[in-house]
């Protein structure tokens, strides 16, 4: 087995682990929206539009560029599941809001969201999890999106 692949299966692993952290003693968070239209939205405002990459239900600020390097994607049959490593110069408020907006379109419920120096949002669908961490840089913003299927 490669020395990477080895890594990211612990980090699937611990990914797995902090779901089901959270889901057991977290509380539903219900953010406010931002009402002035500043935030990004389904057309973002800086004119690149947003995408979606290997996640067919998780739109991404077009702003935010992928680093292939640090993502790792796991598909067969009907499941998409891994982690895609996205970073950007968007502020940390707006990325919330956008995902906050974007995820309930796409059929998405906000399980939790945690606000610190690091931003966690964990959202649940039918039968998969997928968990979005933010984290506010000198230099630009480092995004992980995280998606695994629910235990059945």
């Amino acid at each position: 087995m490669k020395k990477g692949f080895t890594g990211h299966l612990v980090l699937t692993g611990l990914f797995l682990i902090l779901i089901l952290f959270l889901c057991s003693g977290c509380t539903v968070f219900n953010p406010q929206k931002n009402t002035d239209g500043s935030a990004l939205s389904r057309n973002s405002s800086a004119g690149v539009p947003p995408l979606y990459y290997d996640f067919d239900d998780v739109l991404i600020p077009g702003e935010l560029k992928i680093n292939n390097e640090n993502s790792f994607i796991f598909k067969s049959a009907g499941l998409a599941a891994g982690v895609l490593d996205l970073n950007g110069k968007v502020e940390t408020n707006s990325l919330v809001t956008f995902f906050d907006n974007n995820m309930i379109k796409d059929n998405w419920e906000i399980v939790c969201s945690i606000k610190t120096t690091h931003t966690l949002l964990l959202f649940r669908k039918d039968t998969k999890w997928c968990a979005i961490t933010i984290i506010d840089n000198k230099f630009s913003t480092s995004v992980k999106i995280w998606l695994a299927p629910a235990a059945m």
